[in-house]
Order: structure tokens, then sequence, then C-alpha cells
């Protein structure tokens, strides 16, 4: 708080210094602003510079004191402390500003501030060049968009622009953190989002992940990681080319800042433009290698999303396979106990393995199948569906029906013939037929008898191709 004593004199008959000066305390006490208004307004209207100021000096003083913002923000001395927060004095502005800043911290007054137009002030000093008064103002909105209405006031006044255009290199960490903090107030609906976009926010919000302070880093994940939830903001990402310092942060120190980035590479990964840019820009190994040290259960999860959306195409199957990326997933796998994960882990390996007959053999060779068989036990039907599309692509390989049938993988095979639900017995007579192929499986499958649960399936389906290839085998 300003000290009084730092005040210069404004004038010997001013009942309002002396009454002022009278009733403080250690801290100023609640004074009747109503009476002293016309006086302090006078003031204010100077066009004396320092009695401007040392007016300013006063209010903000009085400010300090919750029980007078009501009483200030109802009298006529909010108008000459508006147009003093456009003041191009440094000096006037900065105090003018943190006047008002005093103003919001009351809840009571955010409604009032808004009716008389302080938000449209307060967003034009947020390109001041000084910086207090740009700090002040981003801390008088942290109070003021607590309120929704607000945020809308302060959209339609050209405050997203302002704040994105605040968000330049060389910031200082603080103001930087603050003006993060303003934008992650507002809704990320696709009106802010385009504004976002448009005002070039994306590659700004991108240059916060390289930050070393953590909490501009949290900020900027989050920021980004919204935007990308929301339409077609995997596309502005992609041409705006932030997809490194993303992809750079998926090993960072914050688990806060790698669960966001992780979740943002998961989202851009469901648009096809993005799938290339992932790959060419290192993403696939920075993922196996945050899957295989991540400690925490939800960004384990994560990790898995973004891969399972990554490896729909050839190519990143390709790249994953060469760094190294299938023992991680299968030890990922067996180590985690979240269904979930599972699930997700499954789906990866149904999107692996969809081409490459190499890709197959290695998994089986690297103890992969075993784990997924195990899946089968678990009573979660996405668990079950995903293994058995899994456990199909793999029975395509001739080294792999071996490994399913020392894995004992024959028995949940033919268990889920007999199910109620036509997609799992569908699947489970599509990897039965491919498996029928060699002869020691096909005398496991009369073993067990297989044939009576295909034969009462041919049965109920008309035209089932696949269960009668499986019969034809087996019989």
């Amino acid at each position: 708080m300003l000290s009084l004593s730092s005040i210069h004199k404004l004038d010997n008959k001013s009942s309002l210094f002396f009454d002022t000066m009278k009733q403080r305390t250690g801290s100023l006490s609640v004074i009747n602003v109503t009476g002293h208004c016309r006086q302090l307004h006078m003031i204010l209207t100077s066009t004396d510079s320092v009695s401007q100021e040392n007016g300013l000096k006063l209010l903000t003083n009085i400010s300090t004191t919750p029980e007078n913002h009501v009483r200030i923000c109802q009298s006529t001395l909010m108008i000459p402390l508006l147009k003093l927060v456009l003041s191009p004095a440094p000096i006037l502005q900065t105090i003018a500003v943190w006047c008002v800043y005093n103003l919001t911290v009351s809840e009571n007054t955010r409604d009032i501030l808004r009716e008389i137009g302080a938000i449209g002030f307060l967003t034009e000093s947020l390109l001041s060049p000084t910086p207090k008064v740009v700090d002040y103002a981003l801390k008088a909105f942290n109070n003021l968009l607590k309120v929704e209405i607000n945020k809308d006031e302060f959209v339609n006044a050209g405050g997203i622009y302002k704040l994105i255009t605040i968000l330049r290199p060389g910031i200082p960490d603080d103001t930087h953190l603050l003006a993060l903090r303003t934008l992650m107030m507002l809704p990320m609906n696709d009106v802010n989002k385009d504004i976002i976009r448009n005002c070039g926010g994306v590659d700004t919000l991108a240059l916060s992940l390289q930050s070393l302070q953590e909490g501009i880093r949290k900020c900027g994940s989050w920021l980004l990681g919204n935007l990308v939830k929301i339409g077609n903001s995997d596309d502005l990402i992609h041409q705006c080319g932030v997809m490194k310092p993303l992809i750079e942060k998926v090993l960072d120190p914050s688990p806060f800042v790698r669960e966001q980035v992780v979740g943002s590479l998961a989202n851009l990964a469901l648009n096809d433009i993005n799938l290339e840019a992932i790959r060419i820009e290192g993403g696939i190994p920075k993922l196996i290698q945050a899957a295989a040290h991540e400690t925490s259960p939800q960004i384990a999860l994560k990790i898995v999303w973004a891969l399972c959306n990554i490896l729909v195409v050839e190519e990143n199957q390709e790249a994953f396979y060469g760094a190294g990326g299938i023992p991680v997933l299968i030890d990922l796998l067996k180590r985690t106990t979240d269904v979930l994960t599972r699930t997700k882990i499954a789906n990866t390996f149904v999107n692996l393995t969809q081409f490459s007959d190499r890709i197959r053999q290695e998994i089986g060779r690297l103890g992969g199948i075993g784990p997924l068989i195990f899946l089968l036990y678990l009573e979660d039907l996405a668990v079950q569906e995903q293994t058995l599309k899994a456990l199909v692509n793999l029975s395509l390989n001739y080294e792999n029906e071996d490994i399913i049938l020392r894995e004992n993988g024959i028995e949940p095979l033919i268990y889920f013939l007999t199910v109620e639900q036509p997609q799992l017995q569908e699947l489970s007579a599509m990897a039965l037929s491919n498996l029928s192929l060699n002869s020691r499986i096909r005398d496991e499958i009369r073993y067990k008898r297989g044939t009576i649960s295909v034969s009462h399936l041919v049965c109920q389906y008309p035209q089932p191709p696949v269960l009668c290839g499986c019969l034809l085998y087996t019989s």
C-alpha cells in the first residue's frame, strides 16, 4: 500500500486529505467517499499532472480497504479514473490501473465494473508499453473473469488478440504466466479458438513450451491440449508447424506438461494430415521412450492412446518397429493393471499388425502373444474384442500358430464361439479359421470339442463363410 507520507500536500484546505489522515490507524478505515467525491473529482480532472498523481495515490490508498470498493465504484470518481487508465503518462496510468485492480478484489464490484465499461478500458491498457500497467491489468482480469458474462465482454473488446500480443519473445516470466492464466479462464469454444488461430496464437503458445519455468510450460501445454479437442484445431497445429516443440516436451520433467502434450499428440493423430508430421519430427521414438519410463498410469494411458492413433498407417508401423517399440509395448502390457490401458494396448496391437507379416512374427518372437491371450480371461467386452482382433491378425503368421497353441490360446478362442455377442463369435471363428491350417491345431480344436461349437454357429447363420471354413478345416 502506498504510504500517505509519500503524497504531496494537495491543498491545505482539502478536508478529504486531512480527514483521511485523521482516520488512518495503520490501514485506511471506511471513509465517506460520497462526501468527498467533488473535491477528489476536481483533483483527478485537473490539468496539473502532479495533482492528478497525488489524487490517484490517495484514491488508490482508499481502495485498499474493501469496505470502500462499492462506494468508489458507484461514485462519479470512476469516470476520471477510467480515463486515466489510458493516460499517456506512465506514472498516472500505472496508479490508475493499480487502483482499478484493487477494486476488482471484491466480488460485489465485478458486475458494477463491467456495467460502467471498465473492461474495455482495462483491455486497451494491456498494450501499454509500461510493464507494471500490463501486470496490474492482467491481475484485474484474473478477478473480473471469474464472472461468466465478463468473459464475453473481454473477448468482444479484443482481449484475446491483446493477450496473444503480450506473449511475445522476451516477455518477463511473471507477465507471461499472468497472460497465460488469463487466457485459460476463457472458454475454448469454436469462436475463441478461431480468434487464437487467426492472430497467430498457436505459434505463440508453442513458444511457451520452451520456457524454463514449469508454470509457464504447464499453462502453455494445457492451452494447446484444449485447442485440439474441438473441431479442426489439429489442422491449424499442422499448418503452424509447431509439431516439433510439442514433441520435444513428451519427456518434460513435469508430469502435468507430459500429460497435456501426449494428449495433444493423441488428438492430433486423429487427423491423417498430422500422421506424417509426427513421424518426420521424431514423435514415434519419443513416445516409445516415454512408454518405457512413464510411472504415472494416467500418462501411460495417454501415451498408448497416442501410439494407437499414430500407428494406423503402414509407414508409422514400420517406424515403430524400427525404433524398438514392440518390446516396450509388450512390457507395458505385462506391467499395467488398468483395464482401459490394456484395451488401448490391445487396440494398438491391432493397428500394428494390419500389414506387415514381419511385425506379426516379431511380436510372437518377443513374447507378446501370451500376455494378449491372458486378456481374453478378463471380464471386459472392450478388452476381449480388441484382443481377439489382434489375435486374428497375429494368427496370419505361420510361426505364431504354434505359439498360440503353446500359450493355451485355443481353448479361450473356442469358448468365444459360444458367447452371446456376435462380434466376439465372429472374431474367434476368424482366428480359428486361420489357425486350423495347422494340423496340430486342428487336433486341438477337435480335442476341445471346438467343432461342435462351430457347427452350432453354422446352423445359426445362413451364410457364415468364415465359420464354414473353420468347420471344413477341422472336420
